[in-house]
């Protein structure tokens, strides 16, 4: 035993060592302690937690199976469970051409049911960051990165902001739409494209008028506990966007920042059939006050999804429609 040598380096060494490292580490976290703001959640701090609460999904799809039907019109009145949880940790990106950056985020499981039938019908995991500025993203934003089970992931960026009451809500359009040379939304107003949501009776709890604007059932869940003697103290929101087109990201006081980039990657089955190649989605966490001095949160979104597939044109041939696919919700924190 007493020949043999310890491994690792000689403990001389090591001592010697601690000065040069203590120096190191001392001007590692000056350098991080000088940062304008440490990490944190920014409008993202509300949001960590269980919520539940009901909602609707409306989207048009390519129906093969039919000849004489290219497309069909879904409709489910929705329940959703959804639990986001803070990452442990400020997570550093290492700089090259600038300084390190350092943020937080929020990890997040969706689930989203027919309230009708209780079929599952959407989960979805991903992550919610927390962006600062920096001299290649001049202004601070929110990142959502989230993965489909039917084969998409999304990368979607955007602005926010806090204002005091309640939310305002435009109107979301989920009929089809093709672009004119400026790139501008040019609704489609064929009566065998509008028929369907003309037609086609909304599922059990969902009014009719929400068929034409999902957004309505946020504005009505509003009206009602306003009705009930809550009040909305102040809104956080924050939009974030992938590739948007025909202005679905221009819904005031919001439009998209090119300087904010996103994008969706599909597998190939859905880039031939239904091609999802645009997203916006606002969400509103509001603060609420109810009777008794009560405070609670809500949570409130509204997305469309563009599906890009062609259709019968009515005088023959086929022609490039944008389909939205347009899901709202509101929620409650748990």
């Amino acid at each position: 035993m007493a020949n043999m040598k310890r491994a690792g380096a000689p403990i001389d060494v090591i001592n010697a060592a601690v000065p040069v490292l203590e120096a190191k580490l001392g001007a590692y976290y000056s350098e991080v302690e000088v940062s304008e703001e440490a990490p944190n959640l920014g409008p993202l701090i509300n949001l960590q937690g269980a919520w539940t609460g009901k909602g609707f999904s409306i989207l048009t799809l390519p129906h093969q199976q039919d000849p004489n039907q290219k497309f069909t019109l879904m409709m489910n009145a929705t329940i959703e469970n959804t639990v986001f949880t803070p990452i442990s940790g400020a997570i550093p990106d290492r700089g090259n051409i600038q300084p390190d950056i350092f943020y937080l985020g929020l990890t997040y499981l969706q689930q989203v049911s027919d309230a009708n039938t209780l079929e599952g019908i959407h989960v979805e995991p991903g992550i919610f960051l927390n962006l600062p500025a920096n001299s290649v993203q001049t202004i601070p934003s929110v990142c959502r990165m989230a993965t489909i089970p039917h084969g998409d992931a999304v990368l979607a960026q955007g602005t926010y902001f806090t204002a005091d009451g309640p939310p305002q809500f435009a109107v979301a359009d989920p009929t089809p739409f093709q672009l004119d040379n400026n790139g501008k939304r040019v609704n489609d107003t064929s009566a065998s494209y509008l028929a369907p949501f003309k037609n086609t009776p909304p599922p059990d709890g969902i009014s009719s008028e929400a068929i034409m604007n999902p957004n309505i059932l946020l504005q009505n869940y509003i009206d009602n506990i306003t009705q009930q003697g809550h009040k909305v103290v102040s809104t956080t929101v924050f939009q974030v966007n992938a590739t948007p087109q025909g202005q679905i990201a221009d819904v005031p006081p919001f439009s998209y920042d090119p300087l904010l980039p996103g994008g969706i990657n599909n597998i190939p089955f859905v880039e031939a059939n239904a091609n999802a190649t645009s997203l916006s989605a606002i969400f509103w966490i509001n603060t609420v006050q109810a009777p008794g001095n009560v405070i609670y949160l809500l949570l409130q979104y509204s997305q469309t999804v563009l599906l890009d597939f062609p259709v019968p044109a009515p005088g023959g041939g086929t022609v490039d429609l944008f389909w939205p696919h347009i899901a709202v919700a509101n929620l409650i924190k748990r």
